[in-house]
């Protein structure tokens, strides 16, 4: 049983990391999610421990464990925490994506960009996107998925 089948996605998800560790204004970045994904994702993308700031999780047992060179670090719980470390957070998570989400995805708007991976036809994201603005339609979003 494979948890994580990530394969048939490892060129987007090359393409979407790549594309933000390149960005300048993507300044310090940090991961969501301190597990296999996350291990995954380092080994197929641009990411590096020179690269990545540190990794957020939820999960109180990870705190404190290095993934691939990186330490994990208790997940902040406000936007004005996350900007002590990170400027640009990238949710690495596949399963998980939708409840971190809903847990941070307004930073985007509020001085911390957050990056999703995978997207969702249900709040109008997409794989790399900024959230959907207020002024936008459904239609809209649907049309950006």
């Amino acid at each position: 049983f494979d948890l994580y089948p990530l394969e048939h996605h490892y060129d987007r998800l090359r393409d979407v990391v790549n594309a933000v560790v390149a960005t300048p204004s993507s300044g310090r970045i940090a991961l969501w999610g301190g597990g296999v994904h996350t291990r995954l994702l380092m080994g197929v993308t641009d990411l590096s421990p020179a690269r990545v700031e540190c990794i957020f999780d939820n999960n109180p047992l990870k705190i404190g464990l290095v993934v691939e060179g990186v330490p994990v670090r208790i997940a902040p719980k406000t936007v004005d925490e996350a900007c002590l470390s990170a400027d640009t957070i990238i949710i690495s998570s596949k399963f998980g994506e939708d409840a971190i989400y809903r847990q941070i995805g307004d930073w985007s708007a509020r001085g911390v960009k957050v990056v999703r991976l995978y997207g969702s036809p249900h709040d109008g994201t997409r794989p790399g996107a900024e959230p959907a603005t207020e002024a936008e339609t459904d239609a809209e979003r649907l049309q950006r998925v």
